[in-house]
């Protein structure tokens, strides 16, 4: 039976993108094999050409025009799927080494403390003013494509537009990314970094003394390493830097990456 084809929207820019492409990255084998695989990743660029608002993304890949996101012309695989959890969840239950038994409580806490409660968003760029590099054309280039006609005798686009302006109306980044909210962030950050201290062996190995990464380490690199990226490193516990680097040495973070950072805002 031939692979499944599935189709990864990515930004190399997105933090959330790194997190799933890394997961996928070290999937190993499918508990059957028709649970196979094969990936076609497709660049979304969210900043410049804000790819993510077209009538095809909006419509078809995301309604949240968020990266990154999943679709597939099986009927097997749920698509799309807009979220990087989601997707992590939905591939943990074909290929087990992403959730070995006996360890799925253990990652899925790790996984739910990142993207639940944990503002990571806010510490996610360097240099400056976080604002500064949080795209402000946002809320203007769609209520600019909402005031053309094509889009104004298109229901479904144009529905669609109006909830993505909805998530960007009346948003502060001042306020956002003030003082006291980035203060409150290092503070949850440090906390939760601390918390990961305690689930590595004390030198080589993965979380929970695994012998290969899982789902929880996928996610926990990328975030790690944007924390590193942005300027953010005195954020990491001593051992969370070693497995960090460790990580960033491997065939399949190399992979992901190919030798360039996490962001385009270096701290």
């Amino acid at each position: 039976m031939a692979p499944i084809p599935v189709t990864v929207y990515y930004s190399p820019v997105s933090l959330a993108s790194y997190m799933l492409q890394y997961t996928l990255a070290i999937r190993g084998a499918p508990t059957n094999p028709e649970d196979e695989i094969t990936i076609e990743e497709k660049e979304v660029d969210i900043h410049f050409k804000l790819e993510q608002l077209s009538e095809f993304y909006l419509l078809n890949v995301n309604p949240k025009g968020k990266v990154p996101a999943l679709t597939s012309p099986s009927p097997n695989i749920p698509s799309p799927l807009p979220d990087s959890l989601a997707i992590t969840n939905l591939f943990a239950q074909r290929f087990p080494a992403l959730k070995p038994p006996g360890y799925e409580a253990q990652i899925d806490d790790i996984l739910h403390r990142i993207h639940a409660p944990l503002p990571y968003f806010i510490l996610s760029f360097g240099g400056g003013h976080p604002a500064d590099h949080v795209p402000k054309g946002f809320e203007p280039a769609i209520r600019a494509l909402l005031e053309k006609g094509e889009v104004q005798g298109n229901g479904g686009y144009r529905r669609a537009l109006e909830g993505k302006l909805s998530l960007h109306t009346g948003t502060d980044l001042n306020t956002l990314f003030g003082p006291e909210s980035v203060r409150q962030a290092e503070k949850e950050m440090r906390r939760f970094l601390e918390y990961v201290d305690e689930k590595l062996p004390s030198t080589e190995g993965w979380l929970f003394g695994l012998e290969r990464p899982s789902a929880a380490d996928a996610h926990v690199v990328a975030l790690a390493v944007r924390l590193c990226d942005v300027g953010r490193e005195g954020l990491l516990p001593e051992k969370v830097r070693g497995y960090v680097e460790r990580a960033r040495g491997t065939e399949e973070w190399r992979g992901v990456m190919g030798g360039l950072e996490t962001t385009m805002c270096q701290g």
